[in-house]
């Protein structure tokens, strides 16, 4: 598998594994699998946070790259959490996934949906200030078992960061203590012009696929030969293949990552084989 270095020092596997359903849509036994073939096929780039799995995806992964930290590289965000309710929905989840495989419908769609902000019912949003950035960084170290994280990404914040000063001094701070090798911000939207004033000032950005051609080429123009990590790729791709477009996103933005969602072992292979 081919990587890129995002960040200085930080080299990532071109193929990102997504985590957001593991322990939610994904029960452990997939999940687990899945994990151990893209690693077997050199994938090391995890994607996670705090709101993953309803709040359980953090100490599931990280438990099962323990002994491979050295070779893995893990992003996790801040900004929205799990709340009460998931607590709640824990001991019946298993029964909830068991029942939607079971009424599932065989024709599902071949496109990913449209992008929806992960904060629902379910989950919480978290102020954006340095007080939450140090106390959710820790929860997500002590859940992960790990010392640092390569990547911490603001988590899709909804509205320009006040803070953003604080935030980034917080971050820096971080970064000198070891905790954190890379700050950054996942976004659906970076040119939304919410956070034009700071945007630069991130060590890497994590956005989605643009939904319209022009936004696409606007994009390429503007972060095409910079160090991205690109999520939900395969939204509205019209006629092309899910390879091709993975192909295509490669050859516009070679200096990224490009994140997927796959537990299907075959959909793992494929692609992989596209990245390679």
């Amino acid at each position: 598998m081919k990587s890129v270095e995002l960040y200085p020092g930080i080299h990532s596997s071109v193929l990102g594994f997504g985590c957001a359903p593991i322990l939610g849509a994904v029960g452990a036994t997939e999940s687990h699998r899945a994990i151990e073939i893209a690693l077997e096929h050199g994938v090391n780039h995890f994607d996670l946070a705090r709101s993953y799995g309803y709040g359980d995806a953090e100490r599931f992964v990280g438990r099962v790259l323990a002994k491979k930290r050295h070779s893995v590289r893990i992003a996790t965000k801040f900004g929205i959490r799990a709340n009460w309710k998931a607590k709640i929905l824990r001991p019946i989840k298993p029964i909830v996934r068991r029942f939607k495989q079971r009424h599932a419908s065989f024709d599902r769609p071949t496109v990913q949906p449209t992008f929806r902000y992960a904060a629902d019912r379910f989950h919480d949003r978290v102020p954006i200030d340095a007080k939450h950035l140090e106390s959710s960084l820790n929860e997500s170290l002590r859940a992960l078992r790990t010392d640092f994280v390569d990547f911490l990404l603001i988590h899709e914040p909804d509205a320009f960061i006040e803070q953003w000063e604080d935030v980034f001094s917080a971050a820096a701070r971080l970064k000198k203590a070891g905790k954190v090798r890379c700050f950054g911000l996942a976004t659906p939207n970076p040119f939304s012009g919410m956070h034009e004033c700071y945007l630069d000032q991130f060590d890497v950005l994590q956005f989605a696929k643009p939904s319209t051609l022009s936004d696409y080429s606007q994009l390429i123009d503007e972060r095409g030969s910079q160090n991205n990590v690109i999520f939900s790729p395969l939204r509205n791709r019209g006629d092309a293949s899910a390879i091709n477009e993975l192909i295509r996103i490669r050859n516009d933005f070679q200096k990224s990552v490009i994140l997927c969602t796959m537990f299907n072992p075959n959909h793992i292979e494929a692609n992989i084989r596209a990245l390679e």
